[in-house]
């Protein structure tokens, strides 16, 4: 199933729900799928992996060029709920170091 995204207002933060199993080809296709669901200025956004079953590199270059963009406008990019395979991918390539993941959208939200 290729990767979906969809929006969702939770408490004070913009959830963006991510799904699927992604493909090369996906990848490319993933930054256009996130920019419409990007409110105009969020100032805090969680992205909920708990769906994502796979995500290649080049889908992993993708959001990270996306959160840099979106932190540079001063917005704060959290995860949530990473399932053990995407963890894993993401310690990985080592963005545990530059991602703010957490385990809950609960936790995301507080930032602990």
């Amino acid at each position: 199933m290729p990767i979906s995204v969809e929006k969702q207002m939770h408490n004070d933060a913009w959830v963006i729900k991510l799904g699927g199993k992604m493909t090369a080809v996906d990848s490319l296709d993933l930054h256009a799928k996130l920019l419409p669901v990007v409110p105009e200025d969020p100032q805090l956004i969680i992205f909920d992996m708990s769906d994502v079953e796979l995500m290649p590199s080049l889908g992993i270059g993708t959001m990270m060029s996306f959160t840099r963009a979106l932190e540079a406008k001063g917005n704060t990019v959290r995860f949530a709920c990473l399932n053990d395979n995407m963890a894993e991918m993401i310690k990985r390539c080592r963005l545990d170091s530059v991602w703010d993941m957490y385990g809950t959208l609960a936790e995301a939200e507080k930032g602990r």
